[in-house]
């Protein structure tokens, strides 16, 4: 299975075109299943902290910038969060990686 399952090879410049590559996002997210697991660096954390705070962000607001994270980026941990729960398994040196488990 793909390291990266999102297929973005520059989140931020594919963010300027966010409208022509959300589509294959929420495709490749469509594909992600209980108990895959999710590398996080502490700027993703930040994000995830983000969002519960604003539930109403707009992840692909260019001007939002949450913690320097691409926006479609941005969307794809807010898509995430709203159908897994994040379980640590592990982290080092400011990356965490998570175990997605399904909501109850």
């Amino acid at each position: 299975r793909r390291g990266n399952v999102l297929t973005l090879g520059n989140p931020w410049q594919d963010s300027y075109v966010a409208e022509s590559r959300v589509d294959d996002v929420r495709a490749a997210l469509e594909d992600v299943e209980p108990g895959d697991r999710v590398l996080l660096d502490d700027s993703s954390l930040t994000v995830l902290d983000a969002l519960k705070a604003e539930p109403d962000i707009d992840p692909l607001d260019l001007e939002t910038g949450i913690g320097g994270v691409a926006p479609l980026q941005v969307y794809a941990l807010d898509w995430l969060s709203q159908r897994f729960r994040f379980e640590e398994v592990g982290g080092k040196d400011g990356f965490t990686v998570v175990s997605l488990q399904p909501r109850n």
